[in-house]
């Protein structure tokens, strides 16, 4: 680790997104096309039951301008996706990563960082078509859009120490990627994705706040939804829990990582 300045590492860090973004879509027709096509397929989908079909309607907690429930789903399923690719592929990162791993000068650390900024660039992607859909089909958007990239420092630190984690502990642990998989699951209920924070009785307003992914959804619905500054708090959440999931994730990482090349 040592002989790899920080140059280095973000040089190398930038070459296996890249990698690692073409080779998912490599041999199909499309190429990375799909990586549009997939957001707004979903997005046509949304639109046409909840706007066209259901008509649903909620009450905008955010701002006083209308709220338009396709792009309120569409939001929270951009930060979910996000969360969702990464948890699921940290379980197998390292394994996958062998020949890597024994590479006596390879900063191990490149291996987890590489599939949060492959799924930061899916997000940004989605996030573009949601802009989009507002200015043509939604309420449009306000100058605070831009602080989307204050989210963004705290979701790469959050997601991070996440991967970091769970990649470092399947080595020695094999069950957690079971455990892993209900967990993405039960994140999806136990956050704010498809319903509203007020429409949840308070005991079980508070469970959902407990959740880290909840402040992070809350962020980008204020700023999709509204045309004002978000909320500090929201901003003191958001980085809390980024930098104590980094801290976190990157020492057990830096306790495990010695023993995965034994173990291999």
């Amino acid at each position: 680790m040592n002989q790899f300045n920080i140059k280095q590492h973000f040089d190398l860090l930038k070459i296996l997104t890249v990698r690692e973004v073409s080779a998912r879509y490599q041999g199909s027709v499309l190429g990375l096309i799909w990586v549009i096509i997939n957001p707004v397929l979903l997005m046509l989908v949304y639109y046409f039951f909840f706007k066209l079909v259901f008509q649903v309607k909620f009450e905008n907690r955010y701002g006083a301008e209308p709220l338009d429930f396709v792009a309120f789903v569409f939001t929270g399923l951009i930060v979910y996706f996000a969360f969702s690719e990464i948890l699921s592929k940290a379980p197998s990162l390292i394994h996958e990563n062998v020949n890597l791993v024994k590479k006596v000068v390879f900063p191990l650390d490149v291996i987890p960082l590489v599939s949060v900024f492959s799924a930061c660039f899916n997000f940004m992607v989605s996030f573009s078509i949601l802009i989009i859909y507002q200015v043509c089909f939604g309420t449009g958007i306000g100058w605070n859009i831009v602080f989307v990239f204050c989210l963004l420092p705290a979701f790469i630190l959050f997601m991070s120490g996440c991967s970091f984690f769970v990649s470092a502990v399947s080595v020695y642990v094999r069950d957690v990627s079971y455990i892993v998989g209900f967990l993405v699951t039960a994140m999806m209920f136990l956050s704010p994705v498809f319903y509203s924070m007020d429409t949840l009785p308070s005991d079980f307003q508070v469970i959902v706040a407990l959740n880290p992914l909840t402040h992070f959804i809350e962020f980008m619905r204020f700023i999709v939804n509204s045309r004002s500054v978000p909320p500090g708090e929201l901003f003191a959440m958001m980085y809390g829990a980024g930098i104590v999931s980094f801290l976190a994730g990157g020492w057990v990482f830096k306790r495990l990582r010695n023993g995965f090349a034994d173990i291999l």
